[in-house]
């Protein structure tokens, strides 16, 4: 079976926007992500069961929109004024 996860853009803004500036917890229980994380925002926001939080997460990294913290967290940039 293939469950393909998908972040449309305007997921993808609304995440920024609501961890802006912020150290979050990735919350990466499947099951259970931690109150404010990032794995409940994807919960929550995409309306799914399955939590790909460390994925986003490390995705986010890679891509300059966040650091690693400490483990378990990370530090999304400050959004850069033009």
């Amino acid at each position: 079976m293939s469950y393909p996860i998908k972040f449309p853009k305007p997921f993808m803004d609304a995440l920024l926007a609501r961890f802006q500036g912020q150290e979050a917890p990735v919350g990466g229980k499947f099951d259970d992500p931690s109150p404010g994380s990032l794995g409940e925002f994807i919960q929550k926001n995409l309306k799914i069961k399955m939590n790909p939080a460390v994925y986003l997460a490390a995705l986010l990294i890679d891509e300059g929109f966040a650091e690693s913290s400490r483990r378990g967290y990370i530090r999304f940039r400050p959004k850069v004024k033009p």
